[in-house]
């Protein structure tokens, strides 16, 4: 471990390969830094701990966010240290005023300044920044995340735009709050730039008691957002079973669908284990399992295609279709490889899903798994009793998709199981041709070669592999091929 004195009498502490860092205490900061030989000032921080930066953190950036004033001082006086964007930014969460004003006559806050100001509570960062800065917008869920109730109305006095705040005071786990909207005049049923309406916010999480007040107060329980997702889909997700028996009581279809044809079980199934108890409501009251969307996909697609393997055995013990298809013939298991979701391909083979089932393009589920170079799920779909001497429609066998994708690794393994190397599409082309184009076509080459692919087979064409080289204008491969 090496030491290399920091800001504000901080030592960071850094592994040898530099990629931990500790900060410890040090009063002799000034006097170490011009003692140290290898002292760098450009020395980079990274830490989960800090507001995460791709280029991590300089040492000048570092006393932004900790309010380090003196030592930002010398770095930046002394030692050159330049004052970035980033330097402004953090500055508002280590709420010094001497270090942020020395940033801002350098640079120009942004929206992530008024994000950090939101977050650091500090009213006068605030409004200073919307005052003087009339370009920044002011995120009202931000807000309310970041529970800043002084900002909040803040915002609302010099908006007085009370139907937009309304749309947000919700969100607070307040209901004196939403209560002093309304009594202010505001619209029960007003609605942000996405359609959302207080009632919708309602729903996330919040006690039963705001959702009360705005239902006594007349909200529109059939209001949609502009994606036509109703109050019954946002409780469905959230897994608010008590709105959702409230909605049912009046009347709400249970099998409501927004825009693209979701109903409120493929929102639960979107939100997976999150939403169960709701899923298990909506099928209690008689709510469709194999509805399907504009797409043709049922709430079982789409636990496959994100990876909710517990609410896909949810499903199926409730009687979901394991083979149903969307519109471009996928299964449940296609989405699962296309996803490379080893965990559920393994349980949907295991609950009996069909492991040779071709879509619409006459893919298989190994086609999906070769075409985005996934070796691990291709080796278990082999296991399982994939099929790989199956074709697409176009005649391409798994070894002329891997050779096309520039998998060496995919041939390899196709090879050893016994793939013919020479096996032709229904163009006459060998899995030779498509690595002519590939990105890895010389090493590829290189191997297909010398595992015995005929360099010199035409296609339906008459195009050789040297041919298709030519074209590319890729010396390096048709000098290869010359050699054989």
């Amino acid at each position: 471990m090496t030491d290399a004195p920091s800001p504000e009498g901080y030592t960071i502490n850094r592994d040898m390969k530099g990629q931990r860092y500790s900060i410890s205490r040090s009063d002799r900061f000034r006097k170490n830094s011009k003692k140290t030989p290898d002292f760098e000032v450009d020395q980079i921080f990274e830490s989960d701990l800090y507001p995460y930066y791709r280029d991590g953190l300089t040492l000048l950036e570092l006393c932004c966010y900790h309010g380090a004033v003196s030592c930002f001082k010398y770095l930046y006086q002394e030692l050159k240290s330049q004052i970035t964007n980033v330097c402004l930014e953090l500055s508002f969460l280590g709420r010094n005023p001497d270090i942020m004003s020395e940033c801002l006559k350098l640079k120009k806050p942004n929206q992530r300044c008024l994000t950090f100001a939101i977050i650091s509570h500090n009213i006068d960062f605030v409004t200073f920044l919307l005052n003087e800065n009339i370009y920044l917008r002011v995120d009202l869920f931000e807000l309310a995340f970041y529970h800043n109730i002084p900002a909040f109305f803040a915002y609302l006095d010099m908006t007085q735009n009370f139907n937009h705040c309304f749309v947000y005071s919700s969100l607070f786990f307040m209901p004196d709050l939403v209560e002093y909207l309304i009594s202010l005049g505001a619209d029960i049923n007003a609605k942000n730039s996405d359609g959302e309406t207080t009632l919708h916010n309602s729903c996330n999480y919040v006690s039963k008691q705001m959702f009360d007040i705005l239902i006594s107060n007349h909200a529109d329980i059939t209001v949609t957002n502009k994606n036509g997702d109703s109050v019954f889909h946002r409780a469905a997700w959230n897994n608010r079973v008590d709105i959702m028996k409230y909605l049912v009581s009046q009347g709400i279809n249970v099998n409501i669908r927004n825009k693209i044809g979701n109903t409120t079980l493929h929102k639960c199934a979107e939100a997976s284990l999150k939403s169960v108890d709701a899923a298990k409501f909506l099928l209690s009251i008689g709510a469709e399992i194999d509805t399907k969307n504009k797409e043709d996909k049922t709430p079982f697609h789409f636990v496959s295609l994100l990876n909710h393997k517990e609410f896909a055995e949810f499903l199926l013990l409730n009687g979901a279709e394991i083979e149903a298809r969307d519109k471009d013939g996928n299964s449940a298991l296609h989405l699962a490889v296309y996803r490379n979701s080893i965990e559920t391909v393994e349980y949907l083979i295991s609950a009996g899903a069909n492991i040779n089932l071709k879509n619409r393009k006459g893919e298989f589920p190994i086609h999906i798994a070769a075409q985005s170079k996934l070796l691990q799920m291709t080796e278990l779909l082999v296991t399982k009793g994939a099929n790989i001497k199956q074709l697409d429609k176009q005649g391409l066998s798994v070894l002329h998709i891997a050779a096309n994708k520039g998998s060496i690794e995919l041939c390899k393994y196709f090879i050893s199981l016994g793939f013919d190397i020479n096996a032709k599409d229904l163009n006459g082309k060998t899995p030779i041709h498509y690595a002519t184009h590939s990105y890895a076509a010389e090493n590829l080459m290189e191997y297909l070669l010398s595992e015995g692919a005929d360099v010199n087979s035409p296609d339906n064409d008459n195009q050789t592999p040297l041919h298709y080289s030519a074209q590319m204008n890729s010396s390096g491969v048709a000098q290869l091929l010359l050699q054989y």
